[in-house]
């Protein structure tokens, strides 16, 4: 899986960083950014689950493929 700068996942797209698992919400118009909903973590320190985060976007972050989340719910 390659890096990507955070800027460039799309809604609804799923990603790692710092131990943490991230989807990417609709544009916030009240905040006037897109914010990141953690969906699961191993980094309790600095995350938690259901809780919505700001990035900046050029943080690099590691997108999941949409294709292994799939797999995932076959099981």
């Amino acid at each position: 899986m390659n890096k990507i700068e955070v800027g460039n996942v799309g809604v609804g797209r799923v990603f790692a960083h710092n131990n943490a698992l991230f989807i990417v919400a609709p544009f916030d118009w009240v905040e006037e950014k897109y914010s990141n909903i953690c969906i699961a973590t191993k980094n309790h320190d600095d995350y938690d689950i259901g809780r919505e985060y700001w990035f900046n976007e050029n943080t690099m972050v590691t997108e999941i493929d949409t294709n292994e989340l799939k797999k995932l719910l076959d099981n």
